[in-house]
C-alpha cells in the first residue's frame, strides 16, 4: 500500500511561492512501514492517476477554493481502486459533500497529524470509518514538515507554523471556528530546529505561517488583571513569554534569514514585542485593515482596529520599529460607498504601508457573514439561498468555482480606480489579476447539485487575520 498526498490545483506553474505545509506534516505523520508518501503539489505538476494501485491511500486536502478540483482527482483515484480520503477547511465544515461529490472513503475533521496513522491502518486493513475527528491537538503534538521530500527548486518560501487558533471572531473569516480561538504554540526548540533544517535546505526566507502571530494583546492582560483571575492571567503571560522566548531564538539563526507572518494591529501597541520582532528579523507582516471607518469595523466584528487619522499613525508604528506591512482592505461591506474607495487608497498612502492587498468581500465557509445569511422563501430551491455582503447579493448557487460576476465587477471597479494611482503605491494587486483572465461561466451554470458553495479564502491557506 503506497500512501499519495494531494493538494488540488485547477492551474499548474511549474513553481510555487510558498511551501503547502500540510502535505509535508501529513508525509511526517505517515509511518515509515508504508515507504516514503508521494507528494504531489498540482501547483508545480497534475496528479498523474495511473500513478496509482488498487488498495493504495490518497489523501487530498481541500479549503473551499480548490474543493471542486480535488473532488475531481478523489473520483479519479477512487475509479483506480484506491482508498480516497479528505481533510483540510472544507472537508472538515462539509464531510458530507465530500463524501457525495469526491466519492471520499474517508474523511479527516480537524487536524490530522495524530489521527494520520489510525487513518492509513484502517485502510491497510480494509475498513476505513466514514469520519474521523482529529480534534484540536495541542501545539507540543504538531508534527514538523517533511522536507526531505520537496522538489528542489521548487519553492521560493518556505513555511513553519508556531501556533493555531486566534482569539478574535472577525466575520468574514473561518479561523476562529475551524483552529479556534486558543493559542496552540510549539515549544521554541521544535520551530527552531525545523528552520534550520530549511535553511540547511537552502531557505533563507520563511513564512511563519500562523492564524495570528501575537495571540495575546495588552487589552488581554488588562481584562484578566480587571477580572482578578489569577490562572487566566498566568496563562496568557506564560503565552506572552513564550513568544518573545521564540523571537530571542530566532534572532540567533544566520542572519541572513527573513521572516514574514500574519498579526493584527494590536500589536502597534506593544513596542516591545515589535521591537523583539525587529531583532528576530521578522521583517513583514501582514495586518488585515480591512476597513478605514468605525462603521465598516463594527460590521466584521473587528472594532478592536481604529481607523481614520489613528489607524494610519498606527499603521506607520510598525515601519518606524522596522516590520513592513502588508495591509488588507476589503470592499464590498454593508457600510461601504462608492467614497470607500478613494478613501482606502489616500489611508494606504498615508499609513505609508509597503504593500497594500485590496479583496472584493466574498462569502467564506464558517463565516458569520455566510450563516447571517436570510433564510430561503418557504418552497423556494435551498440551492439558491442568498447572502448579502455588502451591497452585493450572492445566490449560494452561482458562486462555484470563483464564477462570482458581482465581486468580479467589484474589484474591476476597485482596480480601474487604482489605474491613477503611482506605480510605486500599486507594488501589490490583487492576486487574481497576476493570474491570466478565467473564463466566465454563464450566470446561473452550476457544476455540481446541491454543494455548497466553494468560496474563496484569503491568503496562503485560506487563513487569514
Amino acid at each position: 500500500m503506497r500512501v499519495h498526498l494531494v493538494n488540488p490545483s485547477d492551474i499548474s506553474f511549474g513553481v510555487g511561492v510558498i511551501t503547502p505545509r500540510w502535505l509535508y506534516v501529513l508525509a511526517s505523520a505517515t509511518p515509515d512501514a508504508y515507504g516514503p508518501p508521494a507528494v504531489i503539489d498540482e501547483t508545480l505538476e497534475r496528479f498523474d492517476e495511473h500513478s496509482v494501485s488498487p488498495g493504495d491511500v490518497v489523501g487530498i486536502g481541500i479549503h473551499t477554493a480548490n474543493a471542486h478540483r480535488g473532488y475531481e482527482v478523489g473520483r479519479r483515484a477512487r475509479e483506480s481502486g484506491a482508498y480516497v480520503v479528505y481533510g483540510g477547511i472544507h472537508a472538515t465544515l462539509y464531510p458530507d459533500e465530500a463524501r457525495e461529490h469526491g466519492q471520499g472513503h474517508a474523511i479527516v475533521r480537524g487536524d490530522g497529524d495524530l489521527i494520520w496513522s489510525s487513518v492509513l491502518a484502517d485502510c491497510k486493513a480494509g475498513a476505513p470509518k466514514e469520519v474521523y475527528e482529529g480534534g484540536r491537538i495541542d501545539g507540543r503534538s504538531f508534527f514538523p514538515g517533511r522536507w526531505e521530500l520537496l522538489p528542489k527548486d521548487g519553492y521560493m518560501w518556505a513555511s513553519v507554523q508556531t501556533v493555531r487558533g486566534c482569539p478574535k471572531h472577525c466575520s468574514f473569516c473561518s479561523v476562529w471556528r475551524t483552529d479556534g480561538q486558543q493559542a496552540r504554540m510549539r515549544g521554541p526548540e521544535d520551530v527552531v530546529k525545523e528552520i534550520r533544517e530549511l535553511r540547511q535546505r537552502g531557505f533563507k526566507f520563511i513564512i511563519l505561517a500562523d492564524d495570528n502571530f501575537y495571540p495575546v494583546t495588552y487589552a488581554d492582560i488588562a481584562m484578566a488583571r480587571r477580572k482578578a483571575n489569577p490562572d487566566a492571567l498566568a496563562e496568557i503571560e506564560s503565552i506572552r513569554r513564550e513568544r518573545f522566548e521564540l523571537m530571542e531564538r530566532l534572532a540567533d539563526l544566520p542572519d541572513d534569514m527573513s521572516f514574514f507572518t500574519q498579526i493584527t494591529m494590536e500589536a502597534a501597541e506593544d513596542s516591545a514585542f515589535l521591537d523583539a520582532m525587529r531583532r528576530a528579523r521578522i521583517r513583514g507582516a501582514l495586518v488585515g485593515v480591512e476597513s478605514v471607518t468605525p462603521e465598516g469595523l463594527k460590521a466584521i466584528y473587528k472594532d478592536f482596529n481604529l481607523a481614520g487619522d489613528a489607524l494610519a499613525e498606527r499603521l506607520q508604528i510598525f515601519r518606524k520599529h522596522g516590520v513592513h506591512v502588508l495591509a488588507s482592505f476589503i470592499f464590498g461591506l454593508p457600510t461601504d460607498t462608492s467614497a470607500t474607495f478613494d478613501a482606502t487608497v489616500a489611508l494606504a498612502l498615508q499609513a505609508d504601508v509597503a504593500f497594500a492587498q485590496l479583496l472584493a468581500a466574498a462569502l467564506v465557509a464558517a463565516a458569520e457573514d455566510l450563516h447571517a445569511a436570510p433564510e430561503p422563501e418557504p418552497g423556494a430551491d435551498p440551492r439558491r439561498h442568498a447572502g448579502r455582503v455588502g451591497s452585493v447579493l450572492f445566490a449560494a448557487a452561482d458562486l462555484e468555482a470563483g464564477a462570482v460576476r458581482e465581486v468580479d465587477e467589484v474589484e474591476d471597479r476597485v482596480h480601474a480606480r487604482l489605474e491613477d494611482v503611482p506605480a510605486d503605491v500599486r507594488q501589490h494587486r490583487h492576486r487574481h489579476r497576476q493570474r491570466p483572465p478565467r473564463a466566465r461561466r454563464p450566470h446561473g451554470a452550476r457544476t455540481g447539485q446541491g454543494v455548497p458553495p466553494p468560496l474563496r479564502l484569503g491568503a496562503a491557506d485560506g487563513v487569514r487575520l
